[in-house]
């Protein structure tokens, strides 16, 4: 199993990508009781995390790079120009490839690096409710706390070429 979800860092950091306080990351935040049972269910999940998702960046020269006519490219191609529209240009954040970079990840691994168990928590409530801290204990996750982000461009840009 392979989650984009969370945040890793010290405790009280601002790691997060919900607003005002940026301590929890949005797929978390959603539901922490559902991510504190899929963590406790034994099976040790790779978590794709915001501290990997933030070296993967796609900029203007990524929309523009990609280039596919196959049927599944075209969606891709429409994605990328909806992201651009929407979420690139000056004065905006760096938009990080959340959920692309796990899902390559099913198919190219070593677009992750760093991989480390940790036994992680949901806060459930209040402020922090969504934020994801280290807990003493056994490893309940497989968390990539880098990725490659040239490797995961190079391979994107390639991956709807058939």
């Amino acid at each position: 199993m392979v989650i984009m979800g969370g945040s890793i860092g010290p405790e009280g950091a601002q790691m997060g990508n919900i607003p005002p306080k940026l301590f929890a990351e949005g797929n978390i935040f959603v539901d922490p009781l559902a991510a504190e049972i899929v963590f406790s269910a034994g099976m040790k999940p790779t978590l794709v995390p915001l501290n990997a998702t933030s070296q993967a960046i796609i900029d203007m020269g990524f929309v523009k790079a990609f280039r596919s006519t196959t049927p599944l490219g075209r969606i891709a191609g429409e994605v990328l120009r909806m992201i651009a529209a929407d979420s690139l240009g000056p004065g905006q954040p760096p938009y990080h490839a959340w959920d692309p970079l796990a899902a390559m990840y099913c198919v190219v691994p070593p677009v992750l690096n760093n991989i480390v168990p940790l036994r992680l928590t949901v806060v459930r409530t209040g402020d922090h409710a969504g934020e994801t801290r280290i807990a003493a204990g056994e490893p309940n996750v497989l968390a990539a706390m880098g990725a490659d982000g040239v490797a995961f461009r190079d391979h994107y840009l390639t991956a709807f070429e058939n």
